[in-house]
């Protein structure tokens, strides 16, 4: 689980949810 990529307005998530 890496915090690099989560959106500031969005919860601290995997990359993968996000990329």
């Amino acid at each position: 689980v890496v915090e690099v990529g989560t959106s500031p307005s969005a919860p601290a998530r995997s990359t993968d949810e996000l990329f």
